[in-house]
């Protein structure tokens, strides 16, 4: 819904796709996270490429990584044709607060938390780039089978519900305060919002009581 008119999205799923144990909410942010940065990659317009396949790697293609095993993967992949990544750039791709985006349009957290949840998942990613051709990420899930899969079929996550707690959202941007707003009114939370830090701060000195600050890091003013 954020994203221009000039991107088009394609995506492909298989209807058997195999099953992973995951927290369906931090792999969303995964796919969000590598789907915005498509976006920024292309000003211009272009296709964002959505994608998930079933793969089975042998003991020759753990040499992709050093996480590599052999066995059943869900790949999951994003992939624009926008600007690229320059070479020297690749090294550092993931480390934290590492950006080539201009000052406050990234906080160079977004690849970072990327790598950190697929890690934490037992994962491992794979980045192919070319400069002005456009940028594939590969994010490699284990899968579960046989009597794992069955075993894992009846768990269902729920997402806990507020009871009226208030929050406080900063951001500078209003069209991402209202969809925070609306998704936390939803979850039974009361939210008021703040455009800049100084605002925030104002509203803390009149005495505002908040259970949670929700804030973003760059913003203008303060």
């Amino acid at each position: 819904e954020t994203f221009p008119r000039n991107i088009q999205i394609n995506w492909c799923a298989p209807a058997e796709a195999w099953t992973i144990m995951a927290d369906s909410i931090q792999i969303h942010q995964v796919l969000m996270n590598l789907s915005v940065n498509a976006r920024d990659a292309m000003p211009n317009g272009g296709s964002l490429q959505l994608r998930a396949e079933n793969v089975r790697l042998s003991e020759s293609d753990c040499s992709l990584h050093a996480k590599a095993r052999p066995g059943p993967y869900v790949v999951l992949s994003v992939g624009d044709t926008g600007v690229g990544i320059p070479k020297e750039h690749l090294p550092r791709i993931f480390d934290p607060f590492f950006t080539t985006k201009e000052v406050g349009k990234g906080t160079g957290l977004g690849l970072s938390t990327v790598h950190g949840i697929v890690s934490n998942h037992g994962g491992f990613v794979i980045l192919e780039s070319e400069v002005g051709r456009g940028t594939t990420f590969r994010i490699y899930l284990p899968a579960l089978t046989g009597s794992d899969t069955a075993a894992a079929e009846p768990v269902r996550a729920t997402t806990p519900r507020g009871n009226n707690e208030l929050i406080l959202v900063v951001d500078d941007e209003e069209f991402l305060r209202s969809i925070v707003r609306e998704r936390l009114e939803i979850a039974g939370y009361f939210v008021e919002e703040a455009a800049n830090g100084n605002e925030a701060l104002a509203m803390l000195d009149n005495g505002g009581s908040y259970g949670v600050l929700l804030t973003d890091i760059r913003m203008p003013v303060m």
